[in-house]
């Protein structure tokens, strides 16, 4: 079976994968907002994001929701499989039900300090996401929010892999971003930013208000709450909110960014 994602369902290389494993004798179990689109017409089995039409070209709540669908369907195949106990399952499943309040109340809280980092790093052109486990795609997703938006160089990466190679670029105009969830990567990104610091990097951590971690840079705090798979959920929101106010304060519109289309074709 192929799980194939694509928020209009128009996505040429996505349909070009589609049509192969049908062609095949696979499967198509297609995620997608739009219900009469061509995966949905073509895929054996639809899961709707339901997230509403996506005003923005940058695709922000479908990229949420995508996330919560995905969730969903993990959950229930992981409960067929008794990968986990009903016990363990029912906690999940109130887990992502918690999705929406902490959603929201993380743009609330961290809606001033957003912005006034964008602010801040309004002249910067380079960045850096940072991200381990479930939140290494954030940082991905983070750093194509950037692109999009503001006409800017932001790769993301997996954080122990950023010393490979991408650390030579390193200095005191490369802000570098932490996701940095309460988990067990915590101590080891605690040592990557101090070893960013002493290169005189500006330092964003995005962080579930860590005091080891809050006094180190400037600090974005996340409503804590959610299982750690689901964490991806609610981190990225604040990204999503500085790439938003980051376009505002370059002069430039977040929803419509020249050169890109809502439809890969």
């Amino acid at each position: 079976m192929l799980i194939a994602f694509s928020q209009s369902g128009e996505s040429v290389d996505v349909l070009s994968a589609a049509k192969t494993a049908l062609r095949m004798g696979g499967k198509v179990f297609a995620v997608t907002n739009e219900p009469r689109s061509a995966l949905a017409k073509m895929a054996n089995f639809v899961l709707l994001t339901r997230a509403g039409r996506e005003l923005a070209v940058t695709a922000t709540k479908t990229y949420v929701s995508q996330l919560a669908a995905i969730y969903l369907l993990s959950i229930e195949l992981s409960g067929i499989q008794k990968v986990k106990s009903e016990v363990e399952l029912d906690e999940l499943r109130k887990g992502l039900k918690e999705a929406p309040r902490l959603a929201e109340e993380t743009l609330t809280s961290t809606d001033k300090v957003v912005r006034e980092l964008a602010e801040k790093y309004r002249h910067n052109k380079f960045f850096f996401i940072l991200g381990s486990g479930p939140n290494y795609t954030t940082a991905l997703e983070g750093a194509l929010k950037l692109k999009e938006s503001c006409n800017v160089f932001a790769e993301g990466y997996a954080s122990r892999e950023f010393l490979h190679g991408p650390m030579r670029l390193v200095d005191e105009n490369t802000p570098m971003i932490f996701i940095t969830p309460p988990d067990k990567a915590l101590s080891e990104h605690l040592d990557l930013i101090e070893r960013f610091r002493r290169l005189g990097a500006p330092i964003i951590t995005v962080s579930g208000g860590d005091e080891k971690i809050v006094e180190l840079g400037n600090s974005i705090i996340i409503s804590r709450g959610l299982p750690p798979a689901f964490t991806p959920m609610i981190y990225v929101g604040p990204l999503h909110l500085f790439a938003y106010y980051s376009s505002i304060t370059r002069g430039l519109n977040p929803d419509k960014p020249e050169k890109i289309t809502k439809v890969v074709k």
